[in-house]
């Protein structure tokens, strides 16, 4: 009788003298740093690993792969990361401290647009209490706008946004992105 071959025994008779180029394990190589990379930073963000652990880390990770390589693969893991609605201040930090990059430019951006949405949810937040303080007798400390279902502000936040999007996309171009 006949032996049973797994689905894996099959594929490896029939792939047993395919190679891979050398341009093949390079993308393979650089995609499994970037990997690594992004689990170095995705802890580094939940705070299971601190700034010099996750330096220690990248630096182990140069010796492997390179000391250049290695920095553009941290920029673009790095840069892939950054949103503007979130917290960006721990992703700026280990940009500049493991990539020796100047993120001057990248914090004034995300500083000016956080900046600038607060002042504008605070302009629209009196705007609304006065309207329900004239027109329908509300007020008081209790009262709190509802932003989010105000369209003219979503409006203005997403123009805010795309021209801050837009002058991110330029720092990240001049760090090497």
């Amino acid at each position: 009788m006949g032996e049973i071959k797994s689905t894996l025994d099959l594929v490896m008779e029939k792939t047993r003298h395919l190679t891979l180029s050398k341009a093949e394990r390079e993308d393979q190589r650089k995609a499994e740093l970037k990997r690594i990379l992004s689990g170095i930073v995705q802890k580094y963000q939940d705070e299971i690993f601190s700034p010099a652990l996750a330096e220690k880390e990248i630096n182990a990770l140069k010796e492997t792969y390179g000391g250049a390589s290695i920095t553009d693969s941290m920029k673009a893991v790095i840069l892939e990361k950054l949103d503007l609605n979130q917290d960006n201040a721990k992703l700026i930090f280990l940009l500049g401290s493991a990539t020796g990059s100047d993120v001057s430019r990248l914090e004034t951006i995300v500083d000016g647009y956080r900046q600038e949405i607060k002042h504008l949810s605070e302009k629209r937040t009196a705007e609304k209490k006065k309207i329900l303080a004239e027109k329908y007798l509300i007020s008081g400390t209790a009262v709190v706008p509802n932003l989010e279902s105000d369209e003219p502000l979503r409006a203005e936040l997403e123009k805010i946004q795309s021209a801050y999007q837009a002058r991110i996309e330029e720092e990240k171009a001049k760090i090497g992105f």
